[in-house]
């Protein structure tokens, strides 16, 4: 499974503050992700640290990313990379590819007697995040 998604990012005005964020603190739900840029500043990523790091990329270059599903698989060796987008004095353009396996694999821990398919993690990822796919009680 693999989603391309472009995401547009306008000019934050100065009166919005250091608070404005392009998109919340978040970890990507899949596997791996594969970013471009267009070399605007604003991604940051969360360090082991705490502290909030800028990444950038120029154009042509692209930053890869860790998700859940890649450190629920791994148990824990891999984690999933923490980041958010500031708004800045710029607009900011991004593409993610983001890659997943088959709908069916099952990615829980190797040797576990588990059952997780990537699809039903990714479902459940998607319904608990995005309103409109939530159904009605």
């Amino acid at each position: 499974m693999a989603l391309l998604r472009g995401n547009y990012y306008p000019q934050r005005p100065n009166w919005a503050g250091k608070n404005d964020f392009g998109i919340g603190a978040h970890t990507d739900y899949g596997c791996l992700t594969l970013l471009a840029t267009d070399g605007a500043p604003g991604l940051e990523v969360r360090m082991p640290d705490g502290r909030w790091q800028g990444v950038q990329a120029a154009p042509g270059q692209f930053i890869i990313n860790f998700g859940e599903m890649l450190e629920l698989w791994s148990e824990g060796a891999v984690k999933a990379t923490l980041h958010r987008v500031k708004g800045g004095a710029q607009e900011r353009l991004s593409v993610p590819l983001f890659f997943n396996p088959s709908y069916d694999t099952n990615v829980a821990p190797p040797g576990s007697e588990q059952v997780i398919r990537a699809g039903d993690h990714l479902t459940r990822r998607f319904r608990e995040t995005y309103v409109h796919l939530q159904s009605e009680s």
